[in-house]
């Protein structure tokens, strides 16, 4: 259950609402982030594979995709004949991924579950979870973060391992407001402008603004607009709270994922 001080009880609910919604409202647009969806599907799997072999030693293991979304890791690891267990706090994200698995005729668990509660949801262990795209910082601080890294370290086998690709904050911009481009997107009938505005209100913590921008040839366009929050905590501090959840052999690894991918295992 959610933490008993009533400030931490606030914080803890008022991010659930707010990154469920938030991904419930995205779900129908989220491929295009992506200026090919199907491809990055293919090659994020075979790269999150690459390291679960390098790392582990074997291959087609019992994986949980703890944050799985619409499905791009889950589905590109289950092509490779992984066997997927597949959560996500939002119920119309994975409505949309399973939607998405069987369009691709591939056979995966899916369920809603908040990261801080990942045992009472699945109560069983895996050979590797996987939390990808820079998930984890939704968590909206230390306590928060300790706490979905002790459930997805309670998910895990012993001599099983966790994946985690995050934003590498101390190489980014940390102040101030600006703009980040994802793309163009030409669909059939259509054009889509992604792009995203962040907006850092404290120290360590941003907003960001989700902006799709619909251009049909009409003299106006539609926008849709999503908000929600991060917590731009440092791989370095990722790294402190993984050792003192229990996790050995912890590393950082930047040149295998299009970000940087924290690796540990369990004992």
């Amino acid at each position: 259950m959610f933490n008993s001080n009533r400030k931490d009880f606030k914080i803890s609910t008022a991010y659930q609402y707010k990154v469920k919604k938030f991904y419930d409202d995205i779900s129908k647009y989220y491929h295009l982030i992506y200026s090919n969806w199907d491809k990055s599907i293919h090659n994020q799997g075979k790269m999150i594979s690459n390291v679960i072999v390098s790392n582990w030693g074997k291959s087609k293991l019992d994986i949980l995709d703890c944050t799985c979304g619409i499905g791009t890791q889950s589905l590109g690891l289950a092509m490779l004949g992984y066997k997927l267990t597949s959560s996500d706090l939002s119920d119309r994200a994975i409505n949309r991924a399973k939607a998405e698995a069987s369009k691709r005729k591939l056979n995966l668990d899916f369920s809603v579950s908040d990261v801080r509660e990942l045992w009472n949801c699945h109560q069983k262990q895996f050979d590797i979870v996987i939390s990808c795209d820079n998930s984890l910082p939704h968590l909206p601080n230390d306590q928060e973060f300790k706490r979905g890294l002790t459930q997805i370290y309670k998910c895990i086998k012993t001599n099983g391992g966790c994946v985690i690709s995050i934003r590498d904050y101390e190489k980014d911009v940390t102040s101030g407001t600006y703009i980040f481009p994802c793309g163009v997107r030409q669909t059939k009938n259509e054009r889509w402008l992604v792009f995203q505005v962040r907006n850092f209100y404290k120290k360590d913590h941003y907003n960001i603004d989700l902006y799709f921008v619909k251009d049909t040839g009409k003299p106006t366009c539609k926008t849709f607009v999503f908000r929600s929050q991060y917590y731009a905590i440092s791989i370095k501090r990722i790294i402190e709270l993984m050792k003192i959840v229990g996790f050995t052999k912890i590393k950082r690894i930047d040149d295998a994922f299009f970000q940087p991918i924290i690796i540990g295992t369990k004992s």
